[in-house]
This record gives C-alpha cells, structure tokens and sequence, in this order.
C-alpha cells in the first residue's frame, strides 16, 4: 500500500520538498505547453529530478501518465518551485509519498 500525503498549497509543497527522503517522492498536476501533465520529484542525491509526462486515459477511465515529455535536474528548492509555480495547476493538486 501506498501512503500519500495532500499538499494544498506552494508553502506545503515548498516545505515537503525541503525535506524529501531519497525513497520518497512528489506527484503534481500541472500544464507543460498547455497540455495537461504530470510532474514527478524525486532526490535520489543532493539534488532533485523532476519528471513531466503527459497523461491519458488508462482503462478505468483515470488519467494516468503516458509519455516523458522532460527530465531536468534542480540543485536547490527555490529555482524548482520557481518551476512549480509557472507549471503547478491553480488550485494545487499535489501528494506526497
């Protein structure tokens, strides 16, 4: 079983990624090119991956991820939420696991 947690807002998400494990990871919705994405985060290391891929709908009907349409790396928090917040959908729609 998966947990995951619901951020609600830039600062939970900001705060979240701060302390993001090596195991652990950061699923938002978002718009790349103005197309509805998924954007994952992760920090195996020192630095964080970020993930967008686009979306489709899988047999239940869902929208799950589809293709990888970007891979960059973040070395610090802010240039990544500087990302976040041009990318992230407005309301946030983001969880942690």
């Amino acid at each position: 079983m998966v947990y995951e947690k619901r951020l609600n807002t830039l600062s939970e998400l900001a705060k979240e990624l701060r302390t993001l494990d090596f195991d652990g990871g950061v699923r938002v919705q978002g718009r790349y090119g103005g197309e509805p994405c998924f954007i994952f985060i992760t920090r195996p290391s020192g630095s964080f991956i970020v993930a967008l891929y686009s979306g489709k709908k899988g047999a239940s009907g869902m929208e799950v991820p589809d293709r990888r349409l970007m891979l960059k790396e973040y070395l610090e928090v802010g240039p990544l939420m500087k990302f976040l917040e041009g990318e992230a959908l407005d309301p946030l729609e983001a969880y942690s696991y």
